[in-house]
């Protein structure tokens, strides 16, 4: 598996995958808006692109924040691709890391913390805030 930028012409492929998985929170324009600002990656295996996740800086709060990370089919589940990403984006050196995944979890959490995060806060009682410094 290979972790890259997402290009262009991704963009048919991410868009058909995130309308299979009928979720709420990403949908395809956010995928647009992120492959033209060249913070979305993408992970590939075998030439298919089977994940993504965005990494969006955010300067009024002084960090980089890890969003969106979506595995596109439940059979690339449980093959260590959100550590993938964490570990890739923790390698960047960047001055702050944040991510905020939903209170109930358990797994990210956990990855994160044992990547250096720190638990920060709870906010809108579904999603907690964890911080890694540089």
């Amino acid at each position: 598996m290979k972790i890259r930028l997402a290009q262009s012409t991704d963009y048919k492929r991410i868009a058909m995958a995130l309308r299979n998985k009928r979720i709420e929170y990403i949908t395809p324009v956010h995928a647009r808006e992120d492959i033209r600002e060249r913070r979305l990656y993408v992970i590939e295996d075998d030439g298919e692109v089977i994940a993504q996740c965005a990494l969006v800086n955010e300067p009024d709060h002084g960090y980089h924040a890890i969003k969106r990370l979506v595995i596109y089919n439940r059979k690339n589940c449980g093959r260590g691709i959100a550590r993938q990403f964490i570990r890739y984006f923790c390698a960047m050196n960047l001055p702050a890391l944040g991510c905020t995944p939903w209170t109930d979890n358990q797994k990210m959490k956990y990855l994160l913390v044992s990547n250096g995060f720190e638990y920060q806060y709870t906010f809108l009682e579904n999603y907690e805030f964890f911080l890694k410094r540089g």
